[in-house]
């Protein structure tokens, strides 16, 4: 069962998402799938409750939903469930910076080996490439954020690790999540080290 929000009175998300993804051109360049940004739109392009994300997939147990994506920056909104296993491990970028805001529930961030700090929704937090840090959520309940990525490219490392979603509107939260997997993981590992990501143990 999904919980459904209201529909957005806001009927140019949905046209700005169809051109948008007329406009993404993915392509296999040897084992990676790739994805052409899309072509500049200067009036912008608005992405409302009840709209289509461009793409939604389950990465690491939690739902990546590709909210809009240029040349400069990436965003995502994610949901991310209470999991064994899931979540990113402590890692460093060494080329994005990350632009983290908690939308819903309560999210645990910790920041190069420091104490995990509670962040409430409301929330923003900045962090820049090379630092070290991971997050989860709080309590037993589903938590809700959007992360604006730049530059952009990582994505395509979540949709190689990735399960498709389908077609989960914005601001509904499947109640049964995709836990992460054996296949997942090994993904991960591999892929990292080209996307410039260091991972480290539990512990670490």
């Amino acid at each position: 069962m999904i919980r459904r929000p209201p529909r957005s009175t806001l009927s140019s998300s949905s046209a700005a998402s169809d051109v948008y993804k007329r406009q993404y051109q993915r392509r296999v360049r040897g084992n990676q799938l790739s994805m052409e940004p899309p072509a500049s739109n200067p009036n912008g392009a608005i992405t409302a409750p009840g709209d289509l994300p461009l793409e939604s997939w389950w990465v690491l147990g939690d739902l990546y939903q590709f909210t809009q994506r240029d040349d400069k920056s990436f965003t995502m909104e994610v949901v991310a469930y209470p999991c064994q296993g899931g979540h990113p491990p402590n890692h460093v970028h060494a080329n994005e910076d990350e632009h983290f805001y908690l939308i819903d529930g309560s999210m645990m961030f910790m920041v190069n080996d420091a104490e995990p700090t509670e962040c409430k929704p409301g929330t923003y937090l900045w962090q820049p490439r090379g630092t070290k840090h991971t997050f989860w959520p709080a309590g037993d309940a589903p938590s809700r954020f959007s992360i604006t990525i730049s530059p952009p490219g990582i994505e395509n490392m979540f949709r190689a690790i990735g399960t498709d979603a389908g077609e989960v509107r914005m601001g509904e939260i499947p109640e049964v999540n995709v836990p992460p997997t054996e296949e997942q993981l090994e993904t991960l590992a591999k892929l990292s080290p080209e996307y410039g990501v260091t991972l480290f143990p539990p512990g670490e």
